[in-house]
């Protein structure tokens, strides 16, 4: 081998480690390693198939952060509950708050909603990443089993809701349901009343377009008389329309008779009533006439029993008092 060939060969040499190195920065530069960054983590129910390390973790679409690590962690033994811990490093100086930098991500932004969702990158490679936004009509469930990191609280994605969906609904009953349907119609298909149904469809039709053409001939056959007593009644109307002013008149002239019968009824009232009053001349002389005629009846009784005494006294005159036995 040539000095030429080994020159070449160790400048190549030279030339990869660079390369790698770089990329041994640039990857390093990549994790955060050297950067002042907030540690958090979330912790998720479902798969979260797709998420890798370094992944990036988003505030509505802005890149603050990536994924450093992901977990397994069996809750309970026997009932296989898995949640998946998932740690990023965000780079808190990103966010701003009245033209500041803020220095983490603290408890007033969980409580005003802050949330952690998985989300996908692209729907041809199936990659996740961390979808931070606010979503303050959901509770704050927090996790960890430790205080080392500064906890995010998770909300389910879109497909894992639609997942608790459809493992909530009891497939197998609605399955069972619909077999009990498909059989019961089966056998509503397969009866005689359902084979039938079609012959007494066309009998009830046939009997429907009788009564129809009986309806029919009765109604043309009445036809005739119908439009009499219409003529009838039309005249009749036109004949109480011609009426009805005359008869107006002669109620409006009736009323006013009744009118002045009644005026006249009052006044002859107040005149009986003033005439009987206890006051009025003319019960002053008729009890004056009473009381001549009261005398006069007492002095006509005298006068009979005078004469029953002594009829004589009209030849001779009455005696004297004295005279009298």
């Amino acid at each position: 081998m040539s000095e030429r060939t080994t020159n070449t060969l160790l400048g190549a040499f030279v030339m990869g480690g660079l390369i790698v190195v770089v990329a041994l920065v640039l990857s390093v530069l990549g994790q955060g390693w050297g950067r002042d960054g907030q540690k958090v983590r979330m912790v998720f129910d479902g798969s979260i198939t797709g998420l890798n390390i370094g992944a990036p973790v988003a505030l509505r679409g802005v890149e603050i952060g990536q994924v450093t690590d992901i977990r397994v962690r069996l809750d309970d033994v026997k009932g296989l509950n898995l949640v998946m811990e998932v740690d990023a490093e965000l780079d808190a100086s990103r966010i701003q708050k009245d033209l500041s930098a803020l220095s983490v991500i603290d408890q007033n932004l969980i409580e005003a909603g802050l949330r952690a969702q998985l989300n996908s990158q692209s729907l041809l490679t199936g990659l996740l990443y961390v979808q931070l936004d606010f979503h303050p009509e959901t509770e704050v469930t927090l996790r960890s089993l430790t205080d080392e990191r500064f906890e995010i609280p998770t909300i389910p994605s879109p497909l894992d809701r639609f997942v608790q969906d459809l493992d909530e609904l009891n497939l197998k009953a609605l399955a069972n349901d619909l077999q009990a349907i498909a059989k019961s119609v089966r056998s509503i298909a397969g009866s005689e009343t359902f084979a039938n149904l079609p012959a007494q469809l066309s009998e009830t039709l046939e009997t429907t377009t009788r009564t129809a053409d009986t309806l029919e001939a009765s109604i043309n056959a009445l036809m005739p008389e119908i439009t009499g007593t219409l003529n009838d009644t039309r005249s009749a109307l036109n004949t109480i329309n011609e009426q009805l002013p005359l008869l107006a008149g002669q109620i409006t002239h009736d009323l006013e008779q009744t009118e002045r019968a009644l005026e006249s009824f009052t006044a002859t009232s107040e005149q009986i009533a003033a005439t009987l009053d206890h006051d009025s001349p003319l019960l002053l002389t008729m009890t004056s006439t009473l009381r001549e005629i009261e005398r006069t009846s007492r002095t006509l009784n005298q006068l009979a029993r005078t004469l029953e005494e002594q009829p004589q006294s009209l030849i001779l005159g009455r005696k004297p008092p004295s005279e009298e036995p």
